[in-house]
C-alpha cells in the first residue's frame, strides 16, 4: 500500500492519499460486441413546399452519414439523389439534425458510418 502524503499550505494541511488504483469495470457489450452505427433519433425531413408546387412525385434520398465515436456527426454525402437539390438538402439537413450511436469494435466506439434514407410522398 502507498504512503499519504502531506503537502503544506499555509497552515491547512492537505493529505492525499495515494491508493491503488482498482481495474477498470467493463460492462459487458452482450449479445453483439460489434455493431454498425445507428439513428437513435431520426428526425423528419421537410417536404420543400416549392418543390411541391413544382409538381415532384415521390422521391427517395440516400445520404451516407459519417458518425463520430461518441455518435456525432462527422459530415455527411448524398449516396442517391432525388434529382432535386431542394428534396436533397432538406434530407441533408434531416440528417444532419438526427442523433446517432456509434459504431462499436469489440465493444469499443468508433467512427463509422450509417446510411439515412428519406422516401418523399407529396400528397
Amino acid at each position: 500500500m502507498s504512503r499519504p502524503v502531506v503537502l503544506s499550505l499555509t497552515s491547512v494541511a492537505i493529505v492525499l492519499a495515494l491508493w491503488p488504483r482498482s481495474p477498470t469495470v467493463r460492462r459487458a457489450c452482450a449479445p453483439n460486441p460489434n455493431v454498425e452505427a445507428t439513428v437513435a433519433d431520426a428526425v423528419k425531413p421537410e417536404y420543400p413546399e416549392s418543390a411541391r408546387n413544382r409538381g415532384f412525385g415521390r422521391s427517395t434520398v440516400e445520404v451516407e452519414v459519417s458518425v463520430g465515436p461518441v455518435g456525432s456527426v462527422l459530415g455527411t454525402r448524398v449516396t442517391k439523389s432525388s434529382g432535386n437539390s431542394l428534396i436533397d438538402d432538406a434530407t441533408v439537413r434531416a440528417a444532419r439534425e438526427s442523433t446517432y450511436s456509434p459504431k462499436l469494435v469489440n465493444c469499443q466506439p468508433t467512427q463509422g458510418s450509417y446510411l439515412f434514407r428519406a422516401v418523399f410522398q407529396p400528397h
